[in-house]
């Protein structure tokens, strides 16, 4: 009986040192908001740890080990956007039998579409 009852101390001590191991640690998010990151980063929590979020902080209560993993996981996805310039311009029509329209869409070095059209009168 006694050395059931010193078993049982060591397994609820151990449990106790797990339970400690866990902390609550705040992420401060830069570019993205915690409720488009959050379900990314749900798979890469450990059994028994949370990861939460409001705004741009995230709550990650799990251990030291998985909580280096979803910082780093976090530096990857939490990136400044990419910014789309659109360009409008103004012509004059020369000819006032002939009109053209014309314009491309570009995203960085690739052309993402063309539109050309020839009105006469």
């Amino acid at each position: 009986m006694r050395l059931a009852r010193g078993a049982l101390g060591l397994v609820l001590a151990a449990v106790a040192c797990v339970a400690v191991a866990r902390e609550l640690e705040v992420i401060e998010l830069r570019y993205r908001l915690a409720d488009d990151i959050v379900p990314i980063l749900q798979p890469l929590v450990e059994p028994g740890g949370v990861l939460t979020g409001a705004d741009r902080l995230l709550f990650v209560n799990t251990s030291r080990a998985n909580f280096e993993q979803i910082r780093q996981a976090v530096e990857l996805i939490d990136r400044r956007p990419r910014q789309l310039l659109v360009t409008v311009g103004q012509g004059t029509v020369t000819f006032e039998e002939r009109m053209d329209v014309s314009g491309q869409a570009r995203v960085g070095a690739f052309v993402c579409g063309r539109l050309s059209t020839v009105a006469t009168r």
